[in-house]
């Protein structure tokens, strides 16, 4: 746990002296505040729904991540090899998968970090109507493990790429697919055309799904096994990926 914390620690603390950190929380916060009271349904926006609710805030968390996180795990693995200092990281006394882990508990805990920020939304929800709490810390819950789960895969292609632009667009891509084949519009449109298999395989691996039944309010544990299964898969990839390089 010792070695963890220390690659944690480095990689937690050398995001706050980019400013690709403050435009990250800057930007996340902007789009969550702003689109939270200006999105309408219909023709009613937050104060017109007369609605104390969070529903909003966190359906637009997995579009949001699409673009936001990549440009944080881009730069995990990738710096590391332009910079030199791959193998320098490969000669500590450390496990492969120590170091791993530390990367990715570092992004994904700076991914939270905005997150958190929005607390003063749901205060501010919460003290002009009544507020269901169930709903909202299942959003905070599902919100947690989406971004784990998009961590992960960010972490893996950095660690397959030594091209930081390229991780970048194949991490998008690789989130774009994920949330797509879960969409409403792309499930029905499946199930309406007669291809009932890849329906039931689009709902099962798709990020929306799973989301928002979490979202809801209802731990199930299917939900939870699925985001854990997806940050366990892409770690494990990544594993592979270092000891390839290693070894080459």
């Amino acid at each position: 746990m010792r070695n963890i914390f220390i690659i944690w620690k480095r990689e937690f603390l050398g995001y706050w002296k980019s400013p690709i950190a403050y435009i990250f929380i800057a930007v996340f916060l902007l789009f969550s505040y702003l689109l939270f009271f200006l999105y309408k349904e219909g023709d009613m926006d937050f104060f017109l729904r007369n609605q104390a609710e969070m529903r909003l805030l966190f359906r637009l968390m997995p579009f949001m991540f699409i673009a936001l996180i990549p440009p944080l795990t881009m730069r995990l693995w990738s710096e590391e090899r332009k910079m030199g200092t791959m193998e320098i990281l490969m000669t500590l006394p450390m496990r492969e998968s120590e170091i791993m882990l530390g990367k990715f508990l570092a992004a994904w805990s700076f991914v939270l970090v905005p997150v958190v920020l929005t607390l003063p939304l749901t205060l501010f929800v919460g003290s002009i109507g009544r507020l269901d709490t169930g709903p909202v810390a299942g959003g905070y819950v599902g919100t947690m493990l989406l971004a784990g789960a998009y961590v992960a895969i960010g972490v893996f292609v950095s660690g397959v790429s030594r091209n930081q632009i390229i991780s970048f667009i194949l991490t998008v891509v690789i989130y774009f697919v994920f949330v797509l084949i879960g969409l409403d519009f792309v499930l029905s449109w499946l199930y309406e055309g007669g291809f009932k298999t890849v329906h039931l395989v689009c709902a099962f691996l798709g990020f929306i799904p799973h989301f928002e039944s979490i979202s809801k309010g209802v731990l199930d544990t299917k939900d939870l096994v699925y985001f854990a299964s997806v940050i366990l898969v892409f770690l494990v990839l990544n594993r592979f990926t270092i000891e390839i390089h290693k070894y080459s």
